[in-house]
């Protein structure tokens, strides 16, 4: 009886700690899987009218914030795209720089703005990445950000898959800002203020990205950059970050038949590897 109570205990302490192991799960090596952009020869690219792409993520991420939202929320998605142009996989990454800490976040209900963000994303298509002529699995970083002033004006950047820009959630007609003018804006302290406000991406860093970025100014009468446009990007992060040099910058109001008036300018913005 005895012996037989032995084999029972030992089988139940066998059958709790079988219970109690931790099973660890292999995750796929995705890189071997989906080519990154940098092992193809053609990237990824969204097809279609990216100016209604982008006001349809505009309305889904401005639908997704909560009352009285205020702050800076930036985020990182990692696409994941089938030889025959659908997305399959899809990661969400949230990111606030140290610069913004003070500022604190947006208030925004994350959860649902990258589920709605994922289903819009779904109806999407995708050229396919090529690689040696041939079709292939591939993966493209997706980059964001959203910020909202005190007065409640609200501006969006989304970077990657060639839908990139900046727009306002708030009334703005850009026909209201003059092309030529008497006097065009300058930054106070010449253009080295922008070059100072300048922090170049440690991805654009890692990756030997150099190269101009344009941006479009819109600057009113008391020389506030009220908002900003991307003409042209080299990718890396470096969009966003001429943007915010843009953006921290106070200009010399533009002058028209001797008045200040709202100007629109082109300003080139160097990011050159030492």
């Amino acid at each position: 009886m005895k012996k037989i109570l032995l084999i029972l205990s030992a089988f139940i302490i066998m059958l709790v700690s079988c219970t109690q192991k931790n099973n660890v799960e292999i995750i796929p090596d995705y890189d071997a899987i989906y080519f990154p952009v940098s092992e193809v020869d053609t990237p990824v690219e969204i097809l279609g009218d990216t100016d209604k792409q982008l006001d349809e993520v505009l309305k889904i991420i401005s639908e997704s914030s909560k009352p009285n939202t205020i702050g800076y929320y930036f985020f990182e998605s990692q696409m994941f795209i089938n030889e025959v142009g659908k997305l399959e996989k899809i990661g969400f990454k949230k990111i606030l720089p140290s610069k913004f800490e003070k500022e604190g976040e947006l208030n925004y209900n994350t959860e649902i703005l990258f589920k709605k963000l994922t289903k819009y994303l779904e109806t999407l298509e995708f050229s396919t990445a090529l690689k040696d002529g041939k079709s292939v699995k591939s993966q493209y970083k997706w980059e964001g950000s959203f910020r909202v002033d005190s007065s409640g004006q609200s501006e969006v950047y989304l970077g990657g898959l060639q839908m990139s820009g900046l727009k306002m959630l708030s009334n703005f007609n850009s026909k209201d800002f003059e092309e030529i003018v008497d006097e065009m804006p300058a930054p106070v302290g010449g253009i080295k203020t922008i070059a100072e406000n300048v922090i170049y991406p440690k991805k654009a860093k890692n990756n030997g990205i150099q190269g101009r970025v344009f941006v479009k100014a819109f600057i009113d009468e008391e020389g506030d950059v009220v908002w900003t446009k991307i003409i042209k990007g080299i990718g890396g992060g470096c969009e966003l970050a001429a943007i915010n040099a843009v953006q921290e910058t106070k200009f010399i109001p533009g002058v028209k038949d001797g008045k200040t008036v709202k100007v629109q300018v082109t300003i080139p913005i160097m990011f050159k590897l030492n």
